[in-house]
């Protein structure tokens, strides 16, 4: 897990469409990158036209220093709302995207979503923003401060805090950090759990309490300097402080209750990045605990990073009851591309970064968005970019200049992205999850990734409303019998990995389809439809097959479910925007595993993708009919132990009884990966890398 933490930087620069060419973009930034070059990160390129002019938005993410910074505090009863007035800046809002340029999905209300201006027009910003958990803390100091080693008779129990944050339903989220208004109450959102599990038997009894629980706003204002430098000035408020008994015997899971930490967001806001001054929050909540073996106090503690957004409420209610205009672009497909290169670091610094701009200005047509990331390990530098294009397909890439110059040997030229299921052990928990891996000449690489890196598919399916339909169903109301138009809408849910953008799910032989996904039997809203109306409707068998991506033709089965069901309008709810009726098909259909499905790879020229179709055959007045729902998967090389190598796991990571953990097959010791590949978990060590300063 990286111990480094990051600052973010925005460039904002404007050519003629004529002269545009990604080479030509941040120039001078990368200048002065050469200056410090170890610490460089990463950089995001979001490309945005209109007329004859380009607006080309880069994003640079540069390393802070091992040591902490000074860091200014201000403790404050009050945060207050200010808005940044500047022509060149990106903010956070909640509007119905379809009325954004750049915007290509359904346009229906409301969303929380970036926009930059630009020749007076609102561009949809995607993949934009940062975090102020990852300025504060490093990834790996954020992990340890959530979790406890060292409670009762033993001395040995393990106790862990989760978090999680859910925003309403009716509030689309297009941020990969979850975004929240003024005047939201935090524990409607917010879910806290607190594991506690025992080292030995004696342990098992009441060792351990929760004395209280704290809530506090975090705001961080970053003033750029000179040199990718920033003064940095952090504010907190604190929202809510319970004292609040509860003894927790061991094991356990606790679900704290919600009026512990009733509070609400206050007037601030929004969260905005600009070429002077960027702004983010973050909920950090604190667990005081005590150790009643020792009478020890203890503390976990979590920040929850969060976008805020300004709006008020005449303009919600508008966006959740009336659906939106669409925007000037035609709806169509997203595509991203992976390109993934090997570097010496002697070779690669200084000019590597701007290696990707090499590639990119090969693209038949200039792409809308780039991300590079730079990964390493022992005598490497990996470049991962991620290129993402609407309505055209990248097809053609050819190395970089950097990559032809460099030397390299045959090994070199091969790098592969998979995914892997990792498992490791305190006391007597288990954890597990899945993330991406990069190998490379025999070594396979881990880092925290960003999410918009996870390659799934090579078409983006995050705006695909509804799957194949309608089909037609006979409906009864109270005055006549027709028919109504019935769709099915899939919805994905990782259990070992994060929400990702779009449909895709990483998944690994052995878990059923229930855990991950859920389809909805939804009807369009129709005044005629009445709550005494009564529908035919059944279902008869559900098909599982797997697909290949490259080859849809080729396919097997998954497994079959052949019951009977009769559905009923009371199954029916209406949503929360008013707009449908939906109903959840039950997970029983649901419940096939998945079993020897060949893992799933991505290089720079072959690549090997899967896709789940799930048909379901309905009957309505005697006549069938089948509709189907197709999700993309990954599918996990193996599985990997971790236990022992002192590796933290991720928030996202799953805690897992015995019996879950069997399901997955074996996992394979660290020691016999090393084996297999050279090397595992390679992270840069101090000695190979100066301080960065």
């Amino acid at each position: 897990m990286s111990r480094d933490r990051l600052e973010t930087f925005y460039v904002f620069e404007y050519f003629g469409s004529s002269e545009f060419s990604f080479s030509k973009v941040t120039s001078q930034a990368f200048k002065a990158i050469k200056d410090t070059p170890f610490k460089y990160h990463s950089h995001t390129t979001r490309v945005c036209r209109y007329q004859d002019l380009v607006l080309a938005v880069t994003k640079f993410q540069m390393k802070f220093t091992r040591r902490y910074e000074q860091i200014e505090l201000q403790f404050t009863k009050t945060l207050k709302s200010r808005v940044l007035e500047c022509p060149n800046k990106l903010e956070c809002v909640v509007v119905a995207p379809g009325q954004l340029k750049g915007y290509t999905g359904e346009g229906f209300g409301p969303s929380a979503c970036f926009v930059a201006q630009f020749e007076g027009q609102k561009y949809y910003m995607e993949g934009v923003g940062s975090t102020l958990s990852e300025t504060l803390v490093c990834p790996y100091e954020t992990q340890r401060r959530a979790e406890i080693i060292g409670y009762g008779y033993s001395r040995e129990g393990h106790v862990h805090l989760k978090t999680s944050l859910c925003p309403p339903n009716w509030l689309n989220q297009d941020t990969s950090t979850p975004t929240v208004y003024p005047d939201m109450k935090v524990e409607e959102a917010l879910t806290l759990e607190v594991t506690c599990s025992p080292k030995t038997e004696i342990d098992s009894f009441c060792s351990l309490a929760i004395l209280s629980v704290t809530v506090e706003l975090l705001e961080l204002t970053c003033v750029n300097q000179k040199g990718f430098k920033s003064t940095k000035t952090l504010r907190f408020q604190k929202l809510s402080y319970k004292n609040y008994f509860q003894c927790l015997k061991s094991p356990c899971k606790f679900a704290l209750p919600r009026e512990v930490y009733e509070s609400s967001i206050p007037d601030v806001g929004p969260t905005f990045y600009s070429s002077t001054e960027t702004r983010n929050y973050a909920i950090k909540v604190r667990v005081g605990l005590i150790d009643l073996e020792r009478v020890v106090p203890l503390m976990v503690e979590r920040l929850v990073d969060i976008n805020v957004a300004r709006m008020d409420e005449k303009t919600l209610r508008s966006l959740i009851l009336k659906k939106q205009a669409k925007g000037s672009l035609p709806s169509g497909p997203t595509y991203n591309r992976l390109f993934i290169e090997a570097h010496r670091p002697s070779k690669f610094i200084p000019d590597g970064p701007k290696a990707s701009f090499d590639v990119l200005d090969q693209c038949e047509t200039v792409p809308e968005s780039q991300k590079t990331l730079l990964v390493h390990g022992f005598n490497k530098v990996i470049t991962i970019t991620n290129i993402q294009s609407k309505n055209s397909e990248i097809k053609t890439l050819g190395p970089s200049k950097d990559f032809w110059t460099s030397e390299k040997a045959s090994s070199d030229l091969y790098c592969s992205m998979e995914y892997r299921l990792f498992k490791v052990q305190k006391a007597n928990t288990q954890y597990l999850w899945i993330g991406p891996t990069i190998t490379n000449n025999g070594m396979f690489f881990t880092k925290n990734l960003p999410l918009d890196l996870w390659d799934i598919s090579n078409r983006e399916l995050r705006h695909l409303d509804y799957a194949e339909g309608p089909m037609v169903v006979f409906f009864q109301t109270s005055t006549r019998k027709t028919t109504k138009p019935m769709y099915l809408r899939p919805i994905t849910t990782p259990k070992l990995h994060p929400n990702l953008k779009g449909q895709g799910v990483v998944v690994a032989n052995g878990m059923k389809v229930s855990e991950f996904l859920t389809v909805r039997i939804v009807c369009p809203f129709s005044w005629e439809v009445t709550p005494d109306t009564s529908i035919d409707l059944k279902l008869d068998l559900v098909v599982a097959r797997i697909k290949e991506e490259a080859d849809p033709e080729k396919e097997e089965f998954c497994f079959v479910s052949a019951s009977k069901e009769v559905f009923h309008w009371d199954d029916f709810t209406l949503s929360e925007t008013g707009n449908e009726w939906y109903m959840d098909v039950s997970p029983k259909w649901l419940n096939g595993d998945l079993k020897g499905i060949l893992p799933t790879f991505h290089t720079n020229n072959v690549f090997k993708r899967t896709t789940l179709d799930v048909s379901f055959t309905f009957r309505s007045m005697g006549s069938s009919q089948t509709c189907s729902v197709q999700v993309p998967l990954a599918v996990c090389l193996d599985c990997v132990d971790v236990t022992g190598y002192e590796v933290i796991p991720p928030e996202y990571a799953v805690l897992a009884d015995p019996e879950e953990v069997e399901r997955f097959g074996e996992f394979r010791d660290m020691s016999e990966v090393e084996d297999i590949c050279g090397v595992g978990l390679a992270e840069l060590s101090d000695e190979e890398w100066p301080e960065v300063e």
